[in-house]
């Protein structure tokens, strides 16, 4: 009878753990079907009001987030370099 008892304590154990561990899988998909829906509406919102439609801008304009993402790359845009440089003007 003892044996009987610990074996439903650890089914009934098992069965929670299962149990909750589906909750939690449910919530992280749930959350992150969240996320990227509120990032599909967002970018579609932004292109709308940038007038942003051709497909090689919108995915050139995804490829710069995702690099601005990564922690190990630094974006910049150095105008000195170019101010700095030699200029020539032409008198016509």
């Amino acid at each position: 009878m003892a044996k009987r008892i610990q074996n439903e304590a650890l089914e009934i154990a098992q069965n929670a753990t299962a149990q909750s561990e589906l909750l939690v899988s449910k919530a992280k998909a749930s959350s992150v079907a969240t996320v990227e829906d509120a990032r599909s509406k967002g970018l579609k919102q932004l292109y709308s009001e940038i007038g942003v439609s051709d497909q090689k801008q919108k995915a050139a304009f995804d490829y710069l987030r995702t690099l601005r993402a990564q922690e190990s790359v630094n974006l910049a845009v150095n105008f000195q370099q170019l101010i700095a440089g030699p200029m020539s003007f032409s008198k016509a």
